[in-house]
């Protein structure tokens, strides 16, 4: 076995709709919704992003899409946000719409991510698809999508 490290090049996607142009669908796609923890601030406040992370490998390429749903903010661990439950449920409504959106495309989800290096700098992208209705508040998918 050859001690040489395998480096990946990730690619990022605007849209999840541009992903799919590059995407594989004989092969599985590797997708969920991670909570991506913030800085803590000398004050105590971290903000968390709430990521649906969408990739498939190729080869020495690693394409994907990422999609910032939601934050949430903490004050010393305890959350800021007197809606935090319901924005936890908001992203959760957000990654379903997505894992739907992929299924019907063909693919075949696994829910994992994919290991990027330390220093990776994301993307961050979108699906035109997905909207948030702010009357609602909630996601839902566009009719025409």
């Amino acid at each position: 076995m050859s001690n040489k490290v395998l480096q990946a090049l990730f690619v990022g996607y605007g849209t999840l709709e541009e992903w799919l142009v590059s995407a594989n669908k004989r092969k599985p796609v590797f997708a969920i919704l991670i909570t991506e923890p913030g800085k803590t601030t000398q004050m105590g406040v971290r903000t968390d992003q709430l990521i649906a992370m969408v990739a498939q490998p190729e080869d020495d390429l690693v394409h994907y899409c990422r999609l910032a749903v939601q934050e949430l903010t903490y004050i010393s661990g305890d959350p800021f946000n007197p809606d935090h439950q319901q924005r936890q449920a908001q992203a959760e409504q957000a990654w379903g719409i997505i894992e739907d959106w992929l299924v019907e495309k063909g693919f075949k989800v696994r829910h994992g991510v994919i290991a990027a290096p330390l220093n990776t700098r994301w993307m961050d992208g979108w699906a035109h698809f997905l909207s948030f209705d702010k009357e609602k508040q909630e996601y839902v998918r566009k009719s025409n999508q």
